[in-house]
């Protein structure tokens, strides 16, 4: 492990182990969630969502600053006020921090699965809710994310994939999850996957907010 890694899982452990000694409800989503499925990539942030309902703000914002990290009380309660992202920059690795913000995030905390890597206890994004997470957002990386965990952990039946196809139906984003099925069996280049994606029928984002499942 390099210098860098090693510190950016210091970082991520930092982060970590304050929120399961605290009793903080999170999830570990999009990239670095990724690699913790088998699709190894090159990521520079972790993404947090969490209760923030749970969060003692005086109590995490004297713990990071122990630590090292800059932040404060309002680029808390301003991020959570605003239902965006709380940014931790680390130097070399960045922290995003973003509450429950609708029903989906809510469930997706539920799902979380935990895994013991690094030497630490991580509660990360399923890979149904993830695969689903990726496809609504709809990026060519995200697309070719979902379809390599996709790939990975069905060749293992590691993947849930009647959950798959009702999270699916209950989007709205069949004709998401058709061309992520045809990307996990031919090959499409970089320019025609891009196409495609243009020509997708726009995610209703309302329809996270509405989620029940």
């Amino acid at each position: 492990m390099t210098q860098n890694q090693e510190k950016i899982v210091q970082i991520l452990s930092d982060f970590v182990t304050y929120f399961n000694t605290r009793n903080i409800s999170y999830v570990l989503v999009g990239g670095l969630a990724v690699n913790f499925w088998g699709r190894i990539r090159s990521t520079l942030d972790a993404d947090f969502i969490i209760d923030d309902k749970q969060l003692n703000y005086n109590d995490l914002v004297n713990y990071l600053q122990s630590k090292g990290y800059e932040i404060t009380i309002e680029d808390l309660k301003r991020g959570f006020h605003e239902k965006s992202n709380v940014t931790i920059w680390s130097g070399i690795f960045r922290i995003d921090f973003k509450g429950i913000y609708n029903n989906f995030a809510k469930k997706t905390i539920e799902s979380a699965k935990t895994l013991n890597v690094l030497d630490m206890s991580i509660k990360v994004d399923s890979p149904e809710f993830l695969i689903i997470s990726k496809i609504i957002y709809g990026s060519e990386q995200d697309f070719e994310d979902a379809a390599s965990i996709y790939l990975r952990l069905s060749k293992k039946k590691a993947l849930n994939l009647n959950e798959i196809y009702k999270l699916s139906s209950k989007l709205d984003i069949s004709d998401r999850l058709d061309l992520l099925l045809v990307l996990t069996t031919e090959e499409i280049s970089e320019e025609k996957l891009e196409q495609i994606i243009v020509n997708l029928k726009p995610f209703d984002f309302t329809k996270l907010d509405e989620f029940d499942y």
